[in-house]
């Protein structure tokens, strides 16, 4: 509780400078007062561009969210259209208005003269739980709240579960209101475009059809123009990549994860929070363990890769540096990336080194139970399927670059990865790659079972299979497997094939 008080008592300096005006629709006692008595301060966010608190007084709960305008950028929208500072006061008067439930707005503060400048909004919790995905019985019931907010001409452009509550009441409120326009009519584009953007978030689930039916349903059922599942799959594919696109390049910019680093003749990118300078670096590299030739170390849980930058080639450490991250976005199991730097004509690439993690060929042939060996490959399986339909092509998807930690298996050495959609034939070379890269103690039926996990055997023909499973084999007859202890000759005679 100590460190509560203490939390309360700096927010509570930090905005004595701010000039504050409450909400006359509801009026609170004097903000400081109102702080005094908050019992405790939770972060609900925190980094470099915005706040958010939630605390508790008069025994109600309170959120204040606080925008710190770091970027030049931001200051510099906010001087061409300075009223986007007070865009979600505004819209909260407006969208209770129009009857629709949201947090009341009790008082905002500004900060110009400070540096940076900041601004705050303070406004009251809406009762009751977040709208997950487990939820199934309010889909038509969404759907229809949808309907609602686009027959009043609200348009809300971060419309996503997050931003939607159930009431105990039964009726759903829409909170972070800072995005959404009025603008009287929604033509059918935008209508579409904003269920997708609410969609987007379900593509990956196996019931993401079933529940858009219904959800379509409801919003069809309200007299709107008529909206087909057709196009809001498609709508929520394309603002999924759009998504992932976007976040990927953040780590190439200055944002609240990342940051550019540009100081004693060394430059790149580097998360926040991790702070090594050159220095750092020089000694990492003499005194760090090598892990692959001299050009992969290991110093201090960070695994560090370097690369010769050539003219006319691409540097390998900034490749795998956005791919790391491209990775990430998507959900697929990475070792964290922590920095990408160039000092002097070589590159590095940093992450986190996985302490007591094993290459998939050691990890998968050390299995001694066969049930549990099933049950793994089968994840693989599950794994591999997840990058393929991400959009993820690498392009050596081989047993050394896929490592297995803590039940979970890992990509490794992303340097030949790439973002493309995948045609069948580069499936089926991964598929291939992976054959070709696990030991004889992988059996031939192991080896089949695993490919029919990832071809979805049962939709598939038995002729459809055959074809599959002899390219695959052929393929990997015609690499050198001595590495892997692979001999495809004699696993076929051990299972009598």
């Amino acid at each position: 509780m100590s460190t509560a008080i203490e939390s309360i008592t700096k927010l509570r300096e930090e905005l004595r400078h701010f000039d504050i005006r409450a909400s006359k629709a509801a009026p609170l006692p004097d903000f400081a007062q109102l702080l005094e008595t908050a019992g405790h301060l939770r972060v609900v966010k925190r980094n470099a561009r915005r706040q958010v608190y939630c605390f508790e007084a008069d025994g109600r709960r309170f959120y204040l969210k606080r925008s710190t305008l770091v970027r030049p950028k931001d200051r510099f929208r906010l001087f061409l259209l300075p009223n986007r500072r007070r865009a979600e006061w505004r819209n909260l008067q407006r969208l209770a208005a129009l009857g629709i439930t949201v947090p009341a707005p009790i008082a905002r503060g500004e900060a110009w003269h400070l540096k940076p400048p900041q601004y705050f909004i303070l406004t009251s919790e809406v009762p009751g739980r977040s709208f997950g995905p487990g939820k199934h019985a309010r889909w038509h019931q969404l759907g229809e709240f949808i309907a609602l907010l686009h027959s009043k001409g609200v348009y809300h452009a971060d419309l996503h579960p997050g931003n939607i509550r159930l009431t105990p009441a039964g009726d759903f409120a829409l909170l972070d209101v800072q995005s959404v326009f009025f603008l009287g009519r929604l033509p059918q584009f935008l209508r579409v475009r904003n269920i997708g953007r609410f969609s987007c978030h379900y593509l990956s689930r196996s019931d993401f059809s079933i529940w858009l039916e219904s959800l379509l349903d409801g919003y069809n059922a309200s007299g709107s123009p008529r909206v087909g599942v057709g196009e809001v799959q498609g709508s929520a594919r394309n603002q999924l990549e759009r998504r992932h696109r976007s976040r990927t390049r953040r780590c190439l910019l200055d944002s609240g994860e990342f940051r550019r680093v540009d100081s004693q003749g060394m430059r790149g990118f580097r998360r926040r929070g991790f702070d090594w300078d050159r220095s750092r670096l020089e000694t990492a590299i003499r005194e760090g363990q090598p892990l692959k030739s001299d050009t992969v170390l290991a110093y201090q849980g960070v695994c560090i890769k370097q690369r010769q930058r050539r003219l006319f080639h691409r540097d390998r450490c900034r490749t795998s540096w956005t791919m790391s991250r491209a990775f990430e976005v998507r959900g697929i199991e990475v070792p964290r990336s922590l920095a990408y730097f160039v000092l002097g004509n070589t590159s590095y690439f940093l992450c986190e080194y996985l302490q007591g993690g094993q290459l998939l060929n050691h990890y998968l042939s050390d299995m001694p139970l066969k049930h549990q060996k099933q049950r793994a490959l089968e994840a693989l399986a599950q794994w591999v399927k997840k990058i393929h339909s991400s959009r993820l092509w690498q392009r050596d998807f081989k047993s050394s670059n896929i490592m297995s930690s803590g039940n979970r298996y890992y990509m490794l050495d992303l340097d030949s990865a790439k973002v493309q959609t995948l045609s069948a034939d580069q499936k089926i070379m991964n598929l291939a790659q992976l054959n070709a890269s696990l030991s004889n103690r992988i059996t031939l039926k192991d080896r089949l079972r695993f490919f029919n996990f990832c071809l979805d055997g049962r939709s598939w023909s038995r002729d459809r299979r055959i074809s599959v499973y002899n390219r695959i084999w052929a393929i990997a007859k015609g690499k050198n497997t001595a590495h892997y202890d692979l001999d495809l000759d004699e696993l076929r005679k051990e299972c009598g094939a």
